[in-house]
């Protein structure tokens, strides 16, 4: 009887996944092309005799003559990536496609940088695009981030457009930063980039030639924008993600150069949930005769959902508006100044300005520690929601007021530091009402009570016998 023998059937087992730290490069008519993975800093250097050097971790890979374009594709990295013009022109565009983006531990030295460390003039003459990375990436156009994490500005032209689309990420931040001097001939696009400071606060800003447009709609760190230097175009920012922290704009001035910021465009800012609140700012620097300079309109929109947040909603505009202004208020606590600064340009509109408000918390207008003193060269309306409104008008309106409260506890005071006439359209809602008038002012036009306990406090203010009051008090 013959016997079967049974063999051992091998096993198979799975590799670990590994990837080899290298970086292919190809130099081909139209682009230097470098794909892979570093092994440490990969990082793109001008030279003197017009090439340019590439070197991973020290090691270097060639010098090359760029007057084509540069594409970078990296799967990951370990290190910084910098391309360092020193002073030389680079040809065509520029893409980087950081895959994964930096794989290390947390550190604020690590960066993805395109800058010029001698600061003499270097020029990029196509465009910019820097894709993914890791959701915390740190950008530098026109600066280095140094090994002790100092932001050190290194001013490039871009004679194209510019475009930043980070990877969405959750509670951390991709940030960018782009350095005093810096110049964007063409549009500025950025998408899920968390925290952005375009020019340096303190120091000097820079100029976009035409549109900024910044976007995120994810994560829940915030999103924050300041922007100093002049903007050729149009403004546009959209932090739609809700946050725990806040959500700030600010258009600043540039303090050493002693001009204000300026944005030829309108400027247009939509933040939405934000536990901390949201923050719009358009400031003038006090004491010196320099503001920030808008040529469209200004619209600021808070979307923010929350009935009670530990900080409110701010709205500040210190500046100069050729178009109109525009508030749309979230349903949280909101407060609105438009006000001069002390010794400094006068805050204007030359238009109108509209300011609308959703239904609960507390709204203060120029009241509180707001002020409203601004010029105003059109109309002024006010559109108000249920909750506790409180607005205190010291400017003069040349055109019609118009007033519309809500149905909880209303105040309307006009106070204007010299005298001044108001033609009113008021119509108060039907809670507890409340409107004075300083001794400076002159009344005209309607004022409408529609029910609710409603208070009048005509000090020495000059009634127009065409005034009409219906309902009120």
């Amino acid at each position: 009887m013959n016997s079967i023998v049974r063999r051992a059937r091998p096993l198979l087992e799975s590799l670990e996944a590994r990837e080899c730290p290298t970086v292919s490069l190809r130099y081909l008519p139209q682009a230097l092309i470098l794909t892979g993975r570093p092994s440490g800093d990969l990082t793109i250097t001008g030279l003197a005799n017009g090439l340019f050097n590439v070197s991973d971790n020290g090691k270097s890979l060639g010098n090359y003559a760029l007057n084509r374009n540069l594409i970078i594709q990296l799967s990951s990295r370990p290190g910084n990536l910098e391309i360092d013009l020193k002073g030389k022109t680079l040809g065509g565009n520029v893409l980087i496609n950081l895959g994964n983006g930096y794989v290390g531990p947390a550190d604020p030295t690590i960066s993805v940088d395109v800058f010029d460390s001698t600061n003499s003039g270097a020029s990029i003459r196509g465009t910019v695009t820097i894709l993914r990375g890791n959701g915390r990436e740190l950008i530098g156009l026109g600066g280095q981030t140094d090994k002790f994490g100092t932001f050190q500005t290194g001013a490039v032209t871009i004679r194209g457009n510019t475009t930043v689309v980070a990877r969405l990420s959750g509670g951390t931040q991709d940030q960018l930063q782009a350095g005093a001097g810096t110049k964007i001939l063409g549009n500025l696009t950025l998408v899920q980039v968390d925290a952005v400071s375009l020019g340096e606060q303190n120091v000097d800003g820079i100029r976009v030639a035409r549109d900024v447009n910044i976007t995120t709609t994810g994560g829940n760190a915030g999103t924050t924008v300041t922007m100093l230097g002049d903007f050729g175009g149009n403004v546009n920012v959209n932090g739609l993600a809700s946050t725990p922290g806040f959500n700030a704009f600010t258009l600043q001035t540039q303090i050493p150069a002693g001009a204000g910021s300026t944005v030829a465009g309108s400027v247009n800012v939509t933040f939405g949930q934000a536990l901390l609140g949201n923050i719009f700012q358009v400031l003038a620097d006090p004491g010196n005769p320099f503001t920030s300079e808008i040529g469209g309109n200004l619209t600021f929109t808070s979307r923010n959902g929350l009935a009670s947040v530990p900080l409110t909603d701010l709205y500040v505009m210190q500046g100069v508006v050729a178009g109109s202004f525009f508030i749309n208020l979230g349903y949280g606590d909101s407060d609105v100044s438009f006000f001069t600064s002390t010794g400094g340009v006068d805050a204007e509109v030359f238009g109108n300005i509209v300011i609308r408000g959703s239904s609960g918390g507390v709204t203060n207008i120029g009241a509180g520690f707001n002020l409203f003193n601004g010029i105003i060269g059109g109309s002024l309306s006010i559109f108000l929601g249920n909750g506790t409104n409180t607005v205190d008008i010291q400017s003069a309106v040349p055109g019609r007021l118009t007033y519309r409260g809500g149905n909880g506890t209303d105040s309307l005071t006009l106070s204007p530091a010299m005298a001044a006439t108001y033609l009113i359209d008021a119509t108060f809602g039907t809670g507890t009402n409340t409107f004075e008038l300083s001794d400076d002012v002159t009344l005209n036009g309607i004022v409408r009570g529609t029910g609710g306990n409603n208070t009048f406090i005509q000090n020495n203010a000059t009634l127009a016998p065409t005034l009409i009051f219906l309902n009120f008090p």
